[in-house]
């Protein structure tokens, strides 16, 4: 059985679904030898504590085609600020790799928006990375799917948010969205490439139709399906109407145990489930700013400053990122989205800096160092 027979059987529809064979279908990839290695190394580091991250989310930019009723992205635009150049998110990653970190995401905004995103993918050395790009879909045709495969790129992520091309459309204020969203799928399943679709629930559409759907798609298809739940940023900043209840939360973690294709952000740690926010990975924005999250809009310092590994040494001063919350900080603990998050809003430009959103942190010493020296 040679590379390309063990591809197709680890992308058959019905088969592997279990938590482990669904990481090794999406993380393993047969032609990148150097991540092949580097994903043994990061293992072998998180069982020997040295606390590898493992993910870094980047926003080359935050330009969209798009207004999304759950935008966290659009306030953080600032045009008086420069974006990263390629050479810049080539010294990042070179500093995420020696960190222990396997996956690199581009997200927005809509990164297909952005006229220099093949250059920012060739800069990170795609080769010793699983890559993904986050997408609407808007852009995704089967043209520019292979012009991502053969830049290394690994995983589209896809964004839809219902099976009802109506509810779906009217969310992201963009008509013919869901019917993008299908020919984007079928494009890129068509040219070989691994699909994921992200879908944000709230308390009136858990159990409804619309995710059910989705559900229903996902099983059918054979594709991954990342549930993302109401992040209390952006737009949705103080929208706790949209939180799910205890009862929602039961009837998800049982949707999910029935399908094992579907996860959440918490289920993707190296050793240890829970919130891996700054320990396993962190978002750095369009101008060198590292949040703990997409949706935390704090600054834990800039890498046009100061180099990555200080940074998070800075953001683990807070236990709530130096331990493994058992829920996600952004999105279900009201303490701390009232307590730390609430900073933001009224906030005259965002990030808002970390003495800010943790002050008694701020002077702290740091922790042990991380990772290799």
């Amino acid at each position: 059985m040679g590379p390309d027979d063990v591809l197709r059987f680890l992308r058959n529809p019905g088969r592997l679904y279990s938590r482990i064979g669904l990481s090794v279908r999406y993380g393993l990839r047969l032609r990148k030898p150097r991540l092949l290695l580097r994903l043994a190394r990061s293992y072998a580091m998180a069982v020997a504590g040295m606390r590898p991250i493992r993910t870094v989310d980047f926003a080359p930019s935050y330009r969209c085609n798009m207004r999304c009723e759950h935008c966290f992205a659009a306030p953080l635009a600032d045009p008086s600020r420069p974006e990263l150049e390629p050479h810049e998110y080539r010294r990042i990653a070179d500093e995420a790799d020696a960190l222990g970190a396997v996956h690199v995401a581009f997200q927005g905004g809509e990164p297909l928006a952005y006229p220099r995103l093949a250059e920012v993918i060739r800069a990170v050395d795609p080769g010793r990375f699983v890559v993904s790009v986050t997408t609407n879909a808007a852009l995704l045709d089967a043209a520019r799917v292979g012009d991502l495969a053969s830049l290394g790129v690994d995983m589209l992520t896809i964004s839809v948010d219902s099976a009802i091309p109506e509810e779906h459309d009217r969310f992201r204020s963009h008509p013919g969205a869901h019917a993008g969203v299908m020919r984007a799928i079928d494009a890129a399943l068509g040219a070989g490439q691994s699909v994921c679709l992200n879908t944000c629930v709230t308390h009136a559409t858990v159990r409804g139709p619309g995710f059910l759907g989705i559900v229903d798609l996902c099983r059918e298809r054979g594709l991954k399906l990342t549930v993302v739940l109401p992040a209390f940023a952006g737009r949705w900043r103080e929208q706790f109407d949209l939180m799910l209840s205890e009862d929602d939360r039961r009837f998800l973690d049982r949707l999910m145990a029935a399908n094992p294709f579907i996860r959440r952000d918490l289920d993707a740690n190296y050793l240890r489930w829970g919130c891996g926010a700054v320990k396993e990975m962190v978002y750095v924005s369009a101008y060198g700013d590292v949040f703990p999250c997409a949706y935390i809009h704090c600054s834990l310092g800039n890498l046009r400053e100061e180099p990555l590994r200080d940074v998070l040494r800075r953001g683990l001063r807070v236990p709530a990122f130096a331990g493994y919350a058992p829920r996600c900080l952004a999105m279900e603990d009201l303490d701390f989205i009232r307590g730390r998050m609430n900073v933001t809003a009224g906030a005259r430009r965002l990030p808002v800096p970390f003495a800010a959103m943790f002050p008694e942190h701020a002077d702290a010493p740091p922790p042990a160092r991380r990772g290799r020296s």
